[in-house]
């Protein structure tokens, strides 16, 4: 049903003007989007450079907020994605945000074929590492399209530690569960040999188990190169790495600029730095002192950036609020711009929190929507000012804390045409603030990349020195509960970790373990926030306006399946809002079927009549239904499993097939085809045959007698626009024989006949596409 889900956001989507890109421009409008532009990959002219691409979109005068496109091969890719930071995503990121009834992050819709990691959640332990290692290590997982958990939660896919008796490791060991068990134990050594190789690679050379070490698995990677096919754009270039960095990462930096076409040497010609001030490159070439950002940024980028062009490019002189411990919340940010605002934020010396709590004096947003939004302006009004990033980058160019209460900060959204920058490009802002550049040129220092408070010390920290203060959730665990917390000095065990169970799309940071609250059934304006994951800093509750709902809305057929279930077990599912239905007819019309379950992928009726589902939301194996039920009477919220977790998911259907479910015609009309002829003897029989296709838009079908004439059989009277020429009579054959008397009787004067197995049929249903031309069900 329509709804405003994409109120408020301007969404380009990009690919042949067919009714495939047509449909999806359909739903976004359909579902409250402001704004769809269109660009015709086939007649659209070749946009690269980043000037002409502003100016061509207009992205001065109006933002675009995402990008939906199922392939990256469009001239102005890159510069979109990872120098405008405007997410591009497949199109089964639109369903699967209406399927969840709000904005779901993008990261795990990603068309780039480099982003190997774009379906892992990562943990990096801050027992394990120091700040400078995680801020390196963050990079080379936001490159290959990962997310960061600052969370360890059910959710988490990968918790790289340094040993097994790291404390993070010690709290999933401990924790119950099946989604805890799921968790995979990795040295870091798997990330940088998923970096150098540009692919996902196995765990097994990699895996923490209580006898191994890590010296195996660095001997294994001390030694690969960067084979990510990239140009050798730092060619003629030499890089000084300041060796306080370590020698790990140094090797591996030498090997990324050397596989690059750079060259690096160690002269001691860096001022002496501070307490994790580790990110920093200085070129020779005379482009002055540098960051991983900046690195990273170009790598995306495949080509050299001079680093004047972002504020992030360069090391700042100083963390500003680094003695204040100011924290700061952000909303309607989203993938590689939460990334750049986190990033500003800790080279401030701001901490960054996710969520929105009484300890934050900083909300940065993007828009004036979401339950942060509303809750900054109302009971948080005294205490917490809301800017937008200009506020942050203004501070960062100064050099100081720029007082909030500017109307230039208040301006939200940010209006280019009117004295402001796009996020992250310096752009007018140098000549629109009155106050002048306090920083005297690029500094001789590196960037401070703190991830959990801001403190710079005079030595360095180990990394369990750092995080001995530890959140922790109250016993009871109970929503609502204060949060508790150790005591600097105080020891710390691995019943300091509490494993968490969350509902958020990717989270980044420093570790909180506060329980964080379950986020669904709300309204469209409090989804919208509700994206961007995360929990309240510590001791504080984050603001609560959510409304009571059941958790779910689920109207589901079952196949080979949950036979067994007793009457009081479907009333326990219906009450949380699954209802199970046995048939398909006697669910419907009164309700809007959305979701399969089954063991896996079948050729039953049911299963492919459920692919007809306008939209098919979820494709659920039993064991989803096995564990709600196997939950207490009464759990907290946040217990619930997520149905759209991939654990649950049917493996063989993919999330991209289940998006094709909502484009406005289905499968067959899609292809131009409307009226079939069925063999006599078809499988199964000719109506139930017929049902499954009118469940597909087939509109009429006719059972040919044994010794059919030319009479007997019916034209595909194809009307409107469709995906490729359609044939004039179709027919679902079962023997060589019915196809050449069919082809007989239908060639006359340039008729065209298509005659396939039923197989063709149940193919083109699984994957929601017809392919008319070579497929090896086509009798010939």
């Amino acid at each position: 049903m329509p709804s405003d889900l994409f109120q408020g956001l301007n969404v380009l989507v990009v690919g042949p003007q067919n009714d495939e890109t047509l449909g999806f421009e359909k739903m976004l409008k359909n579902n409250g989007c402001d704004s769809v532009p269109l660009y015709n990959t086939d007649t659209g002219e070749e946009l690269t450079d980043k000037s002409a691409i502003i100016s061509y979109f207009k992205l001065e005068e109006t933002d675009i907020h995402f990008i939906v496109s199922n392939t990256c091969d469009f001239s102005f890719y890159k510069v979109m994605a990872f120098d405008l930071y405007i997410p591009v995503v497949k199109s089964s990121w639109i369903i699967h945000c209406i399927a969840k009834n709000k904005i779901v992050q993008p990261e795990t819709h990603s068309p780039n074929g480099t982003h190997h990691l774009k379906n892992t959640q990562i943990y990096l332990s801050p027992f394990s590492f120091t700040e400078g290692e995680i801020a390196f290590y963050s990079q080379m997982i936001v490159s290959l399209g990962g997310s960061i958990n600052q969370i360890l939660s059910t959710r988490t896919t990968h918790v790289i530690a340094n040993q097994h008796e790291d404390l993070a490791i010690s709290a999933v060991e401990v924790f119950p569960g099946t989604a805890a068990a799921k968790i995979k134990f990795v040295y870091v050594t798997w990330l940088v040999e998923c970096f150098m190789s540009c692919s996902d690679v196995g765990t097994a050379e990699h895996t923490i188990t209580e006898k191994s070490t890590d010296k195996p698995a660095w001997e294994r990677v001390e030694s690969l190169q960067l084979s990510r096919g990239q140009s050798k754009f730092l060619t003629g270039y030499t890089f000084v790495l300041d060796q306080q960095m370590g020698g790990q990462i140094c090797g591996i930096l030498s090997r990324i600029v050397a596989g690059l076409g750079g060259s690096t040497n160690s002269d001691p010609i860096i001022s002496q730095v501070r307490s994790f001030h580790l990110g920093g490159l200085t070129v020779t070439n005379g482009d002055g002192h540098n960051t991983w950002y900046w690195l990273f940024e170009m790598i995306q980028l495949d080509s050299f950036v001079p680093s004047v062009g972002k504020l992030v490019y360069r090391s700042p002189p100083g963390a500003v609020f680094e003695s204040r411990r100011m924290s700061a919340s952000y909303s309607n940010f989203y993938a590689l711009q939460r990334h750049y605002v986190r990033t500003v934020c800790r080279m401030l010396g701001i901490i960054p929190t996710p969520e929105l709590t009484r300890a934050n004096e900083i909300l940065v947003t993007r828009s004036r929507s979401g339950r942060k939004y509303t809750a900054a302006t109302t009971q948080l009004r005294d205490r917490c000012s809301v800017v937008n990033y200009l506020w942050l980058e203004d501070c960062l160019r100064l050099g100081e804390a720029v007082d909030t209460a500017g109307s230039r900060y208040a301006e939200i959204p940010v209006r280019v045409s009117e004295g402001g920058n796009m996020l992250g490009q310096i752009g007018a802002v140098q000549n629109s603030v009155s106050q002048e550049d306090a920083s005297g040129g690029t500094p001789e220092t590196q960037i401070d990349l703190t991830q959990s408070d801001g403190r710079a010390d005079d030595n360095f920290q180990t990394a369990s020195e750092h995080h001995r203060d530890v959140v922790t959730s109250s016993p009871s665990g109970s929503e609502g509960d204060d949060d508790s917390i150790t005591k600097p000095g105080g020891n710390v065990s691995a019943n300091h970790i509490k494993l968490q169970i969350e509902d958020t799309e990717s989270t980044q940071g420093t570790m909180h373990c506060t329980r964080p609250e379950k986020r669904i059934g709300e309204s469209p304006v409090q989804q919208r926030s509700q994206t961007e994951e995360g929990c309240g800093a510590p001791h504080e509750k984050p603001i609560d306006n959510r409304d009571s709902h059941r958790p779910y809305q689920i109207e589901a057929v079952t196949t080979n399946c949950l036979e067994r279930l007793t009457a009081e077990e479907k009333q326990r599912l219906g009450e949380l809002g699954v209802s199970l239905h046995d048939d398909v007819a006697t669910a419907t019309p009164h309700r809007q079927l959305n979701c399969i379950i089954a063991p896996k992928r079948l050729r039953t009726v049911k299963f492919l009549t459920s692919l007809s589902f306008h939209p098919l939301q979820y494709a659920l194996v039993p064991q989803f239904v096995e564990d709600l039920l196997a939950l207490n009477e009464k759990p907290p919220i946040d217990e619930y499993p997520d149905a759209g977790d991939p654990q649950y998911r049917i493996p063989e259907v993919d999330p991209s097939v289940m998006a094709l479910s909502a484009l406005p015609a289905r499968v067959f009309p899609r292809a131009g085809i409307h009226r079939v002829n069925l063999a006599h003897d078809i499988a199964g029989g000719s109506t139930v045959v017929a049902g499954i296709l009118r469940a597909h838009g087939i509109q009429e079908t006719r059972t040919l007698p044994r010794k059919f004439q030319e009479g007997d059989i019916l034209k595909n009277e194809a009307g409107g626009t469709t995906e490729a020429a359609a044939p004039d009579y179709v027919l679902v054959a079962t023997r060589p024989s019915q196809a050449r008397r069919f082809q007989q009787l239908t060639g006359h004067a340039a008729a065209t006949a298509l005659v396939v197995e039923w197989n063709w049929c149940v193919q083109s249903i699984f994957d929601l596409q017809c392919n008319t031309l070579s497929s090896e069900y086509i009798i010939r």
